[in-house]
C-alpha cells in the first residue's frame, strides 16, 4: 500500500523528517520530570508523604502535574508547610507546561 501511494510516501517522509525533534522535545519534558520529581522528593519527603513519599511518587506526581490534572492538590499541603515552596511549583510549571509544553504543540 505504501509503494503504491505517493501521498503516503510524503507523509511518511514528513513523519520521519520530524522525528528528531520531537525526540528532542521528549526528552527534555523527560529530563523536566525527573529533574523535579528529585528534588520535590528531596525537599518534601518527610513533610509531605501523601505525594512525596518514595521516588516513584514524586516521579508520577510530577509526571501528572506536566497535564495539570492535579495542579493545586500537589501545591497546597507544601504550601501550608511554608509559603515559599509555591516558587518551586511555579518554577516546574513555568519550565515543563509554559516552556517545554508550546515546543511539543509545535510539532
Amino acid at each position: 500500500m505504501v509503494q503504491n501511494s505517493s501521498i503516503m510516501k510524503k507523509v511518511l517522509n514528513a513523519v520521519r523528517r520530524s522525528l528528531p525533534e520531537v525526540i528532542g522535545v521528549l526528552v527534555v519534558l523527560t529530563l523536566n520530570v525527573v529533574i523535579f520529581g528529585l528534588s520535590g522528593h528531596i525537599l518534601f519527603s518527610d513533610t509531605i508523604k501523601e505525594y512525596f513519599e518514595t521516588m516513584e511518587d514524586s516521579l508520577w506526581n510530577f509526571l501528572v502535574l506536566t497535564t495539570t490534572a492535579n495542579n493545586p492538590d500537589v501545591m497546597i499541603p507544601a504550601y501550608k508547610v511554608n509559603r515559599l515552596y509555591f516558587i518551586f511549583f511555579i518554577a516546574y510549571i513555568w519550565l515543563g507546561e509554559l516552556n517545554c509544553g508550546n515546543h511539543f504543540v509545535l510539532f
